[in-house]
């Protein structure tokens, strides 16, 4: 799949150049990301920029979503790819409502300026839905191993649940019934030969209720073709704005100017939420693949041009921002 979205090659500079929002005069003439015609009906866009491609991938998502979603019934991993690319769908459209010049904007008169704080913390919330995605539709798998997936998956939510309750209110008469239901769904997975099989700190972190998956991202991320670097770099980032860290806070004094640090805070959550959202597109499809089809071209062209980027540990846009 990720193949068919590549139907030309995108060198370093293409992708450096999506990174930083496009320069017409960075463009080569007749390359696959400037074909030396400005028509927007073209087979791909002239001048590469990350707010545009964004709008266009989340519209190309919700379209998918709306064709998709109340299909006849589906196996659970699907089903649950559905709620996932829902999410997904929705965060993308709370993020363009907050980035200036986006068709979506509400914020463009605001005195206050961007939310950076909230676009950051969507950008982590955006990169979180399409790794749990790719998790649960990636294949093939062993009959043996889906469902131990789904059996953590679901002691998990319990889990959660009762946790939840527990701190409301510990006289609860729900809270009995979550925890005959978690007691049930652990003593199951204890006698899962798949789950006795897991390493003995993996099964007690499960247990616990640490991890509801039994990848990492890290490793969800090679597998999904993304750089591990560009994937803790980006959610180091999400992260600093989720725990109001004093790195946000600094951010948030920023100007809003159309230069400058703020300009280059949305800057790179937009080539975060670009290159992830498209991972998700092509993930989603994958599992439904009659949609594939009814992409048009130039959406494919830029679904692959931002899963270049995501593979591109040495961004020297992105390390300028770091700095």
């Amino acid at each position: 799949m990720d193949s068919d979205f590549r139907r030309r090659p995108h060198n370093q500079r293409n992708v450096e150049q999506a990174a930083r929002g496009g320069d017409a005069n960075d463009a080569d003439n007749g390359s696959p990301l400037n074909p030396g015609n400005t028509n927007m009906n073209s087979s791909c866009p002239s001048q590469p920029d990350a707010r545009k491609d964004f709008e266009a991938l989340c519209s190309c998502a919700t379209r998918i979503l709306a064709e998709t979603q109340g299909a006849a019934p589906l196996p659970w991993e699907q089903g649950m790819a559905v709620i996932a690319f829902r999410k997904l769908v929705l965060t993308s459209t709370s993020i363009l409502r907050l980035v200036p010049g986006s068709q979506s904007s509400s914020t463009a008169c605001t005195p206050l300026g961007p939310d950076l704080g909230s676009i950051g913390v969507l950008s982590r919330t955006l990169v979180e839905t399409v790794l749990t995605m790719r998790y649960l539709l990636e294949s093939p798998r062993p009959e043996r191993e889906r469902a131990l997936h789904r059996q953590v998956w679901e002691y998990h939510e319990y889990l959660e649940r009762r946790k939840i309750m527990q701190s409301v209110n510990s006289r609860s008469p729900t809270l009995g019934i979550l925890r005959q239901m978690c007691d049930q769904r652990r003593v199951d997975l204890e006698r899962n030969q798949a789950f006795q099989d897991l390493p003995r700190e993996g099964r007690k972190q499960v247990l616990r209720g640490e991890k509801a998956k039994l990848l990492t991202n890290e490793d969800i991320c090679e597998r999904a073709g993304i750089s591990r670097n560009f994937y803790a770099a980006m959610f180091k980032y999400g992260s600093n704005h989720t725990h109001s860290s004093p790195y946000s806070f600094t951010l948030m004094n920023s100007k809003p100017s159309s230069s400058g640090i703020c300009s280059d805070v949305i800057r790179l959550t937009l080539l975060i939420v670009a290159g992830f959202l498209s991972v998700g597109i092509r993930d989603y499809v994958s599992a439904f693949v009659s949609q594939f089809q009814r992409i048009p071209d130039k959406e494919k062209e830029v679904i692959a041009l931002w899963l270049g980027v995501v593979k591109w540990d040495l961004n020297p846009f992105f390390a300028r921002l770091c700095e």
